[in-house]
């Protein structure tokens, strides 16, 4: 999955060149990194990308390995049960009732080999299992910007069944949580076979189903574009983890121990990119850092200069340049939305207009 458009990753992330695009962690993009991990485990003619039909040039330039046809397109953002539902679709057509992995594309993993381990031992158990599998991440913090997985007995050798998901907590609820040894992260890591999935969509998402069911005879014609974005128009914007994943009665979760991150903000690179003596990350050339602590810096084609500060963020582009206390991070699509509203209505709130002619002085 490679839609989305990193907000919290403004003023790097764009509407056109959004967070999976990025350079984060290294020389390879965030879905580059994402495509590169499933390597001799999965077929590259069978890696799909669902993006936005604006991003389709851009996945093919980051991945130029990818036949254009694994490509699927969403016309219209609509979350991601529509979108991991119309790739089921692309994958029925062409593949049958094959096991299934849905990735995220902006995930950080730091042990390659767990990782596939994980993946492989839960492709092999969707097949004799009728049921959707998730991947819970046993919790190295409180993290207020996961949700959580109750983990109930097991059921299959490794395999959980499922109590409830947690949405989101406050930091006293994630303390206790990431505490318990009975919650795990919910990473937004999926795995089940084709056939399953399309009928947990009929049971929990009918109208859905049924619009995609008839969307699926156009599916290789001439008609299908128009037909697509017909079908988008109509569907409501949907988490596939509250319209399919909390509701379904056959479900289980993997607990997985690798490191793992859902690279959701700037914060997420002071957790991941080595640091200086005094706790900086620097990402680009240009950045001078003179008594700083803590800060992370971001810098694409701009110099930036920060004296003695401490725990910020400072990040920028062509685009913009934003300043941000380290622990707001999550809050940073805020500031994205009151640009978007100044753009429309005037100058950004706190912004002088230009000073007229200085007085005359007597």
């Amino acid at each position: 999955m490679a839609g989305g458009e990193g907000r919290r990753f403004w003023p790097a992330s764009t509407p056109d060149l959004p967070k999976q695009f990025l350079k984060l962690f290294g020389k390879q993009s965030l879905l580059q990194k994402t495509v590169e991990r499933l390597k001799g485990l999965i077929p590259q003619d069978r890696v799909l990308v669902a993006t936005s039909e604006n991003h389709a040039a851009t996945t093919l330039s980051h991945l130029p390995g990818l036949l254009a046809e694994n490509i699927v397109t969403e016309p219209l953002p609509r979350n991601t049960a529509p979108a991991v539902a119309l790739a089921a679709l692309h994958i029925r057509r062409r593949f049958g009732d094959v096991p299934v992995a849905v990735l995220p594309a902006d995930h950080w993993i730091g042990d390659l080999l767990a990782f596939r381990a994980a993946l492989e031992r839960a492709l092999d158990h969707c097949r004799t299992f009728d049921g959707l599998i998730t991947f819970g991440v046993r919790p190295t913090r409180p993290e207020t910007g996961y949700g959580y997985i109750e983990v109930g007995p097991e059921a299959e050798k490794g395999f959980h069944h499922v109590v409830r998901f947690v949405e989101k907590p406050h930091l006293d609820e994630a303390r206790v949580l990431s505490a318990s040894g009975t919650h795990l992260w919910n990473s937004g890591m999926f795995v089940w076979r084709n056939d399953v999935l399309l009928s947990e969509l009929e049971t929990h998402q009918p109208v859905m189903a049924r619009a995609l069911r008839a969307l699926s005879r156009y599916l290789e014609t001439e008609d299908y574009p128009e037909r697509l974005r017909e079908t988008f128009q109509v569907l409501e914007p949907l988490s596939l983890d509250y319209g399919v994943m909390e509701r379904s009665r056959n479900l289980r979760v993997l607990p997985v121990d690798f490191p793992w991150d859902d690279v959701g903000s700037w914060a997420a690179l002071a957790r991941h990119l080595e640091a200086d003596p005094d706790g900086n990350v620097v990402v680009g050339e240009g950045a001078v850092l003179v008594e700083c602590r803590n800060c992370v810096v971001y810098s694409q084609g701009r110099t930036v200069g920060v004296l003695a500060a401490s725990d910020l963020i400072i990040a920028a582009t062509e685009n913009g340049i934003l300043v941000s206390s380290l622990n707001r991070a999550a809050d940073i699509k805020r500031v994205v939305d009151a640009l978007e509203v100044a753009r429309r209505t005037g100058p950004p709130p706190g912004r002088r207009e230009a000073p007229g002619r200085p007085r005359s002085q007597g």
